[in-house]
């Protein structure tokens, strides 16, 4: 790595590994999930993993995906491992996580509990693995790439449009947002450094298809058979599948839900079928950009409660 990456990759060690103590320590809320419902089956994972894995945790939320029976995961950035052992209740025998992260002393407190969360609920050895990796090269661009911002996960933060792009040129569909809050900064010199710019936490869905012929737009039912979902399930901010109900879904959905692991929870029909006592739904005006949502989600705020938007969201500011 040239001299200053070498340099920000130190600090963001020195950071994560030393001067941060636990999560209250932290200058943004960028690592901290808004107050929005989270599945009891998910909570129950949470409250298993240990306390000092938790008080570690610096990561961008909570991002549990839905049917993760049998998979593999990833997860880069692992940190503590908490998002880990979270992940490793609910993949099963078959299932495996890995999580990787740049700074060792982190990697240490995740590998640290390893006995008591096999004891705690009892997956295998090989059902979760941590390893310590580096970082080659950070993003150059961005508003200043000055440690302090770059280790508070908004130095080098990636345009939601550069994602779009970078995404469909390595062969995936255009990301599906999910979610987006605001992130807020609580201190005055990291202010100083993002000066008129505005930060959005967003969740996105990617997802690879397979090279055949284009799916074409039809109906679709889901059956509520998703655990901790089984009256809705928020696909995305264009579709919210409720059980039970018809859907109008476009050909890029559609052929989503059939090539995923989502397919035996859905029924698909022919456009304009008709299901006896389910009229079809017209679906929401397409929404893709992230400040928009979370724009939408702070209107909603009596119902979800205190979100990530206050302080950082007001104002003309451009938005990163």
């Amino acid at each position: 790595a040239a001299p200053r990456d070498a340099e920000i990759r130190k600090d963001v060690q020195d950071y994560y590994g030393q001067v941060l103590k636990t999560s209250a320590d932290l200058q943004t809320n960028a690592c901290v999930t808004p107050d929005t419902p989270v599945p009891e089956h998910i909570r129950q994972a949470l409250r298993n993993v240990h306390e000092e894995v938790t008080a570690r945790y610096y990561g961008c939320g909570l991002v549990i995906p839905e049917c993760l029976e049998n998979c593999w995961i990833l997860d880069l950035g692992s940190g503590s491992g908490r998002d880990c052992y979270v992940l490793s209740q609910l993949v099963g025998e078959k299932g495996h996580v890995t999580g990787i992260d740049m700074t060792e002393s982190q990697v240490e407190v995740a590998k640290n509990h390893l006995h008591y969360h096999m004891e705690k609920f009892g997956f295998q050895t090989s059902n979760v693995t941590f390893l310590h990796g580096c970082i080659e090269r950070l993003a150059e661009a961005g508003i200043q790439n000055e440690s302090y911002d770059i280790v508070e996960c908004l130095g080098g933060a990636l345009h939601w449009r550069d994602l779009a792009i970078l995404a469909q040129k390595i062969g995936f569909c255009p990301p599906r947002l999910v979610t987006a809050h605001f992130i807020t900064i609580q201190n005055t010199e990291l202010q100083r450094v993002t000066g008129d710019c505005r930060f959005v936490s967003a969740t996105y869905r990617l997802f690879k298809l397979p090279k055949t012929e284009p799916a074409k737009r039809c109906q679709v039912v889901y059956n509520g058979g998703i655990t901790g979902h089984e009256k809705e399930l928020i696909f995305d901010a264009n579709f919210t599948f409720k059980e039970g109900e018809v859907v109008e879904v476009d050909g890029e959905t559609a052929a989503l839900l059939k090539n995923s692991r989502f397919a035996q929870d859905f029924l698909f029909r022919p456009s304009g079928a008709t299901l006896a006592g389910s009229p079809a739904l017209e679906s929401k005006d397409v929404i893709t950009d992230p400040f928009k949502l979370a724009e939408d989600f702070d209107k909603m705020k009596p119902k979800y409660g205190p979100a990530a938007a206050a302080g950082g969201c007001c104002g003309k500011k451009k938005n990163c």
